[in-house]
């Protein structure tokens, strides 16, 4: 006499494989919702993030630097409510870069002369520019989240002048 159905063993295996399935599904899903919030999250920060560099360029390009402040910081309105912004500016600082031109060179005429126009091409830029850094900032899963982008504001209405001369004299000398 032959049984017709499934032994026990057999709905036991069966059981197990439709369970692995259902595991591996459910992490591959898990892991699609993880990966659509940080979607999100970036995309809503980068944009943020670009409307406020825009705007805060925008409102100082022209702008003496001593209208410019130091810190300002807010929020995004009821669009966007966990998230706000922060501006800080601070003096430009030019790398040292003397070492770079002035190894291999033997004439010290040559380095002498490098050496004091990058001194004052540094402290030209020094005063004609400004770093400005915008941060935008939220929280995720209780901890603080932070993207942050720096801008230069320039000031073209100075003059660059080599030896201390007057910029409508035209000489390159010292005084």
């Amino acid at each position: 006499m032959k049984q017709k159905g499934f032994t026990l063993i057999e709905v036991i295996i069966s059981i197990g494989i439709l369970l692995g399935a259902t595991i591996t599904v459910s992490l591959i899903w898990s892991g699609n919702a993880t990966r659509i919030q940080k979607i999100k999250l970036y995309n809503n920060i980068t944009t943020l993030l670009e409307q406020k560099t825009i705007e805060l360029e925008l409102k100082y390009e022209n702008a003496p630097f001593g209208e410019i402040p130091e810190e300002l910081s807010g929020d995004f309105g009821s669009d966007h409510p966990d998230y706000s912004w922060e501006f800080k500016t601070q003096e430009f600082e030019m790398p040292d870069i003397k070492e770079l031109y002035s190894a291999g060179s033997e004439e010290s005429f040559m380095n002498e002369t490098l050496v004091m126009v990058l001194n004052q091409m540094k402290e030209y830029l020094s005063n004609t520019v400004k770093e400005a850094t915008i941060t935008v900032k939220t929280t995720v899963r209780k901890k603080p989240v932070k993207f942050s982008v720096s801008t230069y504001f320039v000031d073209y209405t100075q003059a660059f002048t080599l030896g201390g001369a007057s910029p409508a004299s035209g000489s390159g000398g010292s005084p």
